[in-house]
């Protein structure tokens, strides 16, 4: 590839020294500055695309599971421009489909958009896909994957916002020509476009509405591929434009083959005795769960992981079908991390009830709602705790002043679970929490919820136990900060629906 060539002759000449002086001299201007910028792109490479297969897979450590030790590609159903399920095609391979459009030779490359359902495997997709590119296709394309959660704003124009987001690039910052390079080609995974649209619905316009420009643009250079749930791109399509410009595809639920080989992944880490055990398990659920949700990525590593741990039975699920179901094994879930988080050392220390646990779950999920970038600042969490009597209040309180090594491993321990976990020291997130998977906030947010409803609306005697102005304040509170998404009201009805005093 010419890209490929053009990096090769200058690392030669600059290896070279003397010997190639001559050429040295004639590739003096802008040569050093060219060899810089692949060198940074490597270093891109080397440090965040190389290391995307490797993030560990919630808090598994004995024996550890990172992303490609259970991953498997699964398939998508191809949509016409308006969204519909395009019923004359085959369901295809994710990675050949997308990997065909890149290789193929067209005048105007289109905008790709793959939606998923919460739990389908959208992020695991464009992590170990980017990586795939890296590994196989580059440098036909250059894998650039950003969370557009982290997309805080956008700039003038995709180019801006793109600069914004990779400021700690010098390839992007030390060369105003970067994207206009014949000889560099990238392909930019924009992963969770219902995150930034439910952050920032102004934003999320303005960002589809620059890629779709940049990609027509580009024409045959460049490639975009934006990740969503279903209703995401719907709730902008009466905005732009160009929305008809897109390649659409549907991940598809495991097929029976995918699910097998999902199972020998397992088989491989735990054994043939412990996923013979899950197998009769999962076949002795109610239909909706053996044949519908533990086809789901997420929802099937939950199943398996309480499996193992003893935490889960066949009569526990026995009657449940549907979003009921998904509740169960959720609920199920966050009743175990508890349990857990209990018998911790620190929990015993500072004498902590399981139910002041899930108070500090179910706020940190309201936090992470409502600041629309996914995490929950300390502070926001000391300042909603404060009138309350919980224990917690005075362990948050410590972990502002950092100043003793053990209330900061204490309040480490506390809140980083299987699914919940302290944000990196180095980042402009520090002092935050944040969730491992948005679906466990979204739950434990319609928890949040439904335990308001039950101060509103339960009545002692003939008194409601809150007087109304009350009820206004904390709606307010609750729903003041913009839209709830549908996976939230979905599990609120069904958690209302479970509950007789509804």
């Amino acid at each position: 590839m010419p890209g490929d060539f053009i990096r090769h002759i200058h690392q030669v000449v600059v290896e070279a020294g003397e010997q190639l002086k001559s050429l040295s001299v004639f590739l003096s201007t802008g040569g050093q500055q060219v060899q810089n910028k692949y060198d940074s792109i490597d270093d891109y490479l080397e440090e965040i695309i190389n290391c995307l297969p490797d993030k560990k897979v919630f808090d598994e450590d004995n024996p550890g599971i990172i992303l490609k030790d259970l991953y498997v590609q699964l398939q998508v159903k191809l949509l016409t421009p308006d969204g519909k399920i395009d019923e004359d095609a085959k369901p295809k391979d994710i990675h050949d489909w997308v990997k065909d459009i890149l290789e193929s030779q067209q005048k105007t490359r289109k905008v790709i958009f793959i939606q998923g359902e919460a739990g389908r495997g959208k992020s695991a997709f464009c992590k170990m896909f980017a990586h795939s590119v890296k590994e196989e296709i580059y440098p036909a394309f250059i894998p650039i994957f950003i969370p557009l959660e982290k997309i805080l704003r956008c700039g003038d124009n995709f180019t801006k916002t793109l600069e914004i987001y990779l400021q700690g690039c010098s390839f992007t910052q030390n060369d105003s020509a970067w994207l206009t390079d014949k000889n560099t080609r990238f392909l930019f995974l924009l992963d969770g476009f219902d995150e930034l649209l439910l952050k920032n619905y102004e934003c999320a316009r303005e960002l589809l509405e620059q890629v779709l420009d940049f990609q027509q643009s580009s024409r045959d250079h460049h490639q975009c591929l934006i990740t969503g749930r279903p209703l995401s791109i719907e709730g902008v399509d009466n905005y732009v434009d160009q929305i008809e410009e897109l390649h659409r595809a549907e991940i598809e639920p495991m097929n029976d083959s995918l699910y097998e080989s999902w199972m020998q992944k397992w088989e491989r880490i735990f054994g043939e005795k412990e996923t013979k055990n899950f197998r009769e398990f999962i076949k002795n659920c109610p239909e909706d769960i053996e044949t519908r949700l533990s086809r789901e990525p997420l929802l099937l590593y939950l199943l398996a992981r309480l499996h193992r741990e003893e935490y889960i039975s066949n009569e526990k699920l026995n009657i449940a079908k549907g979003m009921q179901a998904k509740v169960i094994i959720y609920k199920t879930c966050v009743d175990w991390v508890l349990e857990r988080q209990r018998d911790k050392q620190v929990s015993k220390k500072i004498g902590l009830d399981i139910n002041y646990l899930r108070g500090l779950m179910q706020e940190i999920a309201l936090c992470t709602t409502q600041s629309g970038i996914g995490i929950a600042k300390i502070a926001m969490l000391e300042n909603r705790l404060t009138n309350t009597n919980s224990p917690i209040i005075d362990l948050i309180r410590s972990l502002e002043n950092r100043t003793e090594q053990f209330e900061k491993s204490s309040l480490n321990n506390l809140l980083t679970t299987f699914y919940l976990k302290l944000t990196e020291e180095n980042t402009n997130k520090k002092g935050s929490v944040e969730f491992t998977h948005k679906s466990f906030g979204e739950f434990l947010f319609a928890e949040r919820l439904k335990k308001s409803f039950e101060n509103w609306f339960i009545k002692d005697g003939e008194q409601y136990e809150i007087e109304a102005s009350q009820i206004a304040e904390d709606i307010y509170d609750l729903l003041g900060y913009g839209n709830l998404s549908r996976e939230i009201v979905n599990y609120l009805i069904a958690l209302l629906d479970q509950d007789k005093d509804f």
